[in-house]
């Protein structure tokens, strides 16, 4: 119980002092632009989003969803997000591990130079795809394109994330 204690309060403070580095967070609608069309896909949700600041920081987030246009059960849901949410978003990937069993995979991997964490759920044939969008994330990942995905394997989830251009997104966050 005290080892947990001390985790939730090395990660609260860790949070809040991420959360207030000077980092240049985009307006949402920038983000909204960047994000287009899926090509056999149809956009169930438009984007949409915010930019929150308070005494803890600044946040920004913005999201698009998409259902196939064939197979309705098919959905791709994108979630960038920046600030101190966006580094929490990251830390299970912080360490590289790759666990597999037959009912999970958990695993970080390249993706045009940025390290991306998988997080496939086998028997929900579902999962989150989360990618750093920095450099450098064992420094810190102060931006996160996010994907929850349904109704598909985890590789196809990564052949439709090659859709969007990460490289354009991540331009908007560099301070």
């Amino acid at each position: 119980m005290r080892r947990f204690l001390f985790l939730a309060v090395f990660v609260a403070i860790f949070s809040l002092s991420v959360s207030t580095l000077a980092y240049s967070l985009p307006k949402y609608q920038a983000i909204c632009e960047r994000l287009g069309e899926l090509e056999g896909y149809t956009v169930v949700d438009k984007c949409s989003g915010m930019n929150m600041q308070g005494n803890m920081g600044e946040m920004v987030s913005a999201e698009k969803n998409y259902a196939n246009s064939e197979d309705k059960e098919k959905y791709f849901g994108v979630t960038v997000l920046g600030g101190g949410q966006a580094m929490m978003m990251w830390m299970p990937f912080m360490t590289h591990m790759t666990v597999e069993t037959d009912k999970e995979l958990v695993k970080v991997v390249d993706i045009d130079g940025l390290k991306a964490g998988i997080n496939y759920d086998k028997q929900e044939n579902g999962g989150s795809l989360v990618v750093c969008l920095s450099k450098t994330p064992q420094s810190g990942c102060h931006a996160i394109f996010g994907v929850e995905f349904k109704n598909m394997d985890y590789k196809e989830a990564l052949d439709l994330l090659k859709n969007f251009d990460l490289k354009s997104i991540e331009s908007l966050f560099e301070e």
